[in-house]
């Protein structure tokens, strides 16, 4: 049992929530952590610091107030079912530090040049928002051109050839909206980086102190996390990623990217049926664009496997951007996050709906080639008779009803059973690692002992020696 010196009196400081604590471990190294709560005698951390902690010597914190430097550390279990960590220290305040003019030189151009990166990552995502615009607007007219007034002057074959460039322009259009849409999701996260990074800085420029590591500054939680209320401070945290944020941007590319694929159908009937697309008495243009639509159901498939892990992956952006800070500047996603029986179902339920989705797909391609191949002149004359039997099956409309409402059905169930996955993911990664504001939440489902918040120099004392 080790020896108790008495406190001396001081004033106390208040518990104060997601306190920046450093430390130095036993072998010489550094280690940050970041206390769901703070005060002189104590600070309550989550419970898988308890490895790292039990090696540590000594360490400090800051505040509004000044830095504290904390020594006699104890860990301890909170009392009770909590799955929480307790550890008491002595804490006794430091000088203000001071910022050489060298350091301060440093600083300003630091936060110079993340100013100017954030603007160039703003500046990419604007360009890339009207880049697509552009190339929608460039399809649309495309599109339209052969339906215009000048439509009875375009030869059959030219009207092909618009059509197969069409299709080129569909398929470019869709990859190059799913490339911006990734470019977007990793501009957002460094944005987030460099805007918490200037948090940081600002403390220093302000002069409320200078970290220990000035050459290796790590990004703050952010003004809504900061423990002082003054003039640099405003009331909200400009970098906090909210889940309608995200959530919206994810609905906002499904419906941009689903418009090429429309396009695509458009251009592919203009291809193979361009007489009767582009003239104005055929009575069926609906007609042949719908069996298109179901003929090339796969690709819709295919689109929304893909648009869904691009959502995924924007969510786990959104993810990791939400716990930037000094503990962790560059998070990762949690790769072990959901449980193996969960998995296991969700994994069985998508291998269900991609091999419905490909019996689907091979069967409205079937019946859309039994009606289409008929439709040409050349192709007509020498089918075969099963063939021929096949595409007066094919022609019939309660075939083309039934099979695309199978279509539509599974297309539906497999993107809500998708987006089930990813809030469970989400869910399950939120459970192991939760975001600041969800961390300062548990704050109040952790009951911190009383007896440490008592100002009788010879009870604590008394108490020490006891527990000790």
């Amino acid at each position: 049992m080790s020896a108790v010196s008495a406190i001396p009196l001081r004033p106390r400081l208040p518990r104060q929530k997601c306190v920046h604590f450093r430390f130095k471990l036993m072998g010489g190294y550094d280690f940050q952590a970041v206390a769901l709560d703070a005060s002189s005698e104590s600070a309550a951390f989550e419970g898988h610091y308890e490895g790292t902690l039990s090696r540590v010597e000594t360490g400090y914190f800051e505040t509004s107030e000044a830095i504290f430097e904390i020594t006699d550390l104890k860990l301890l279990r909170l009392p009770g079912r909590e799955k929480g960590l307790l550890l008491r220290y002595r804490a006794a305040a430091q000088g203000t530090p001071i910022v050489t003019d060298q350091e301060f030189k440093y600083v300003l151009e630091k936060k110079a040049a993340l100013r100017e990166r954030y603007k160039q990552l703003q500046a990419k995502n604007e360009v890339g928002a009207k880049s697509v615009i552009a190339l929608y607007s460039l399809m649309l007219f495309y599109a339209a051109a052969p339906f215009s007034s000048l439509h009875g002057a375009l030869a059959t074959a030219f009207v092909r050839v618009w059509g197969l460039g069409g299709i080129w322009l569909a398929i470019t259009a869709w990859f190059y909206c799913d490339r911006t849409f990734w470019k977007y999701s990793n501009h957002l996260f460094e944005q987030v980086f460099c805007m918490r990074q200037l948090f940081q800085m600002d403390k220093i420029v302000a002069g409320r102190f200078k970290l220990h590591n000035l050459y290796a500054i790590l990004p703050s939680y952010g003004y809504s996390w900061d423990r002082a209320q003054n003039e640099i401070a405003p009331s909200g945290d400009p970098t906090h990623l909210s889940d309608k944020r995200t959530r919206a941007s994810a609905w906002f590319y499904k419906l941009v990217s689903f418009f090429p694929l429309m396009y695509f159908c458009l251009f592919v009937s203009m291809l193979f049926f361009a007489g009767r697309m582009v003239d104005i008495k055929a009575e069926n243009k609906f007609e042949i664009y719908g069996r298109v639509v179901q003929g090339a159901s796969f690709v819709f498939f295919l689109w929304l496997a893909r648009s869904m892990k691009s959502c995924d992956g924007l969510m786990r952006t959104a993810f990791r951007a939400r716990r930037i800070g000094v503990e962790t500047p560059w998070p990762m996603f949690p790769h072990k996050n959901v449980d193996e029986s969960t998995l296991r179902l969700h994994q069985r339920r998508n291998g269900f709906f991609i091999a419905a989705a490909w019996c689907v797909s091979l069967i409205n391609l079937s019946l859309f080639l039994g009606w289409a191949l008929p439709q040409l002149r050349t192709v007509a004359q020498h089918l075969p008779k099963p063939v021929a039997s096949f595409a007066a099956f094919a022609a019939k409309d309660q075939y083309l009803v039934w099979t695309g409402g199978a279509t539509f059905v599974i297309f539906l169930v497999w993107g809500f059973t998708k987006e089930r996955r990813i809030r469970a993911v989400l869910r399950a990664a939120r459970e192991v690692w939760p975001a600041p504001p969800e961390a300062t939440k548990r704050v109040g489902q952790l009951r911190i002992p009383s007896f440490l918040e008592v100002p009788s120099r010879r009870l604590k004392r008394i108490l020490r020696i006891l527990l000790d």
